[in-house]
């Protein structure tokens, strides 16, 4: 959405061994075990201004933002825009998840849709280390 922290709908998943990634309701990860996961996320949107353009991309642990990356630019890429973002993040392994949400703000203040399927536009977790 334009201007507010919107949770990225990832609908398709390529690898989910687990069943821990919930791709039609919630759109969170939510491991097993406890421990530290790497995250990493890329979005590409298109059909923007091309001018005043802002996007944010944050990690969220359960309601609480724990990274954010912003980038702003007076001018687009014809149209086109792309952040990425990666952490570590300590989960319990039972009512932790975590989301990723995007803020992208416009000129034009019209809604945008992610772009470019998987080669720009996505989101990985895994665990590093159990506790």
């Amino acid at each position: 959405s334009h201007n507010t922290f919107d949770v990225v709908e990832w609908n398709a998943e390529t690898y989910d061994t687990q069943n821990w990634y919930d791709h039609t309701t919630n759109f969170r990860y939510t491991p097993q075990v406890a421990g530290y996961y790497q995250f990493d996320a890329h979005i590409w949107i298109a059909g923007l201004s091309t001018n005043n353009v802002e996007l944010q991309v944050a990690f969220y642990k359960n309601t609480t933002r724990v990274t954010r990356s912003c980038k702003t630019d007076t001018t687009t890429y014809n149209g086109q825009q792309g952040q990425g973002i990666n952490d570590i993040i300590q989960l319990n392994g039972t009512s932790h998840y975590v989301q990723l949400r995007l803020l992208q703000y416009n000129s034009s203040s019209s809604n945008r849709d992610l772009s470019y399927g998987t080669e720009l536009t996505y989101f990985s977790g895994f665990l590093l280390e159990a506790t």
